[in-house]
Order: C-alpha cells, then sequence, then structure tokens
C-alpha cells in the first residue's frame, strides 16, 4: 500500500508559521514512536543554531583591555567568556542537517511513504 504525505497536513500543520520548533518536533515523535534520540538532540541543536543566526545579532567591540577594538565579536549566548563562531556553526548545521534528512526520508520510506517527482508541464 503507497502512502502518500498529505499536503494540507504538510501546509497548514508543519508549515504553519504559528507552530513552533518544539510541537514540531512532537509531532514527529508520535508519528515516529521509535525516533533516534541521537537525531532528535542533533535536530535540536540546529534548531539552537538556527536561532543564534536569526536572533544573536550582538557584536562587541572591546579587546581584552576592555579598551575599544576596531575588531568586534559575538559573545556565545551560554558562556559570555567564549566566542560564537558563526563559520564552525555553519559547518555543523550543514554536517548535521544532511544526516537528519536522510533519516527522516528513510523513516517515511519505512512507513510506507514513497517519493514520486512530479514532471513539471
Amino acid at each position: 500500500m503507497i502512502k502518500k504525505l498529505k499536503m494540507d497536513f504538510l501546509l497548514d500543520v508543519l508549515y504553519n508559521q504559528y507552530f513552533n520548533f518544539a510541537l514540531r518536533l512532537e509531532i514527529i515523535k508520535k508519528i515516529l514512536p521509535e525516533f533516534d534520540s541521537k537525531i532528535e538532540y542533533d535536530l535540536r541543536k540546529l534548531n539552537t543554531t538556527r536561532n543564534y543566526f536569526a536572533h544573536w545579532d550582538v557584536t562587541l567591540f572591546k579587546n581584552e583591555m576592555g579598551k575599544p577594538s576596531q575588531e568586534g565579536y559575538t559573545p556565545h549566548p551560554k558562556n559570555k567568556d567564549k566566542t560564537l563562531d558563526f563559520e564552525e556553526s555553519y559547518q555543523e548545521f550543514i554536517e548535521k542537517e544532511n544526516n537528519i534528512i536522510e533519516y527522516l526520508f528513510e523513516e517515511y520510506k519505512k512507513l510506507g511513504g514513497v517519493f514520486i517527482k512530479e514532471e513539471s508541464n
């Protein structure tokens, strides 16, 4: 039996602007009761990284001696003594994202889902 992802569910629920990340994750966990805890951890990490890029725009311009500096840095939101490395965060995001996409697609297929690429006219 071929199962299809209903577009209404995708658009009305998963893409709804008022559904936050945690709610989407809870829906996925209900659909996949054996959801891999490593994937869940990585998904949460991706959400945190996404939030850093979307919301954490603090740049400070002081050197170690507290004097003004030309070179700015972004303090890490979880530890003000560390610097947030956006390049490193981006690379980690890309690595985790690919693994998560593959995992979710495989789970979709295990549930009987089939991906059919529709021809465009």
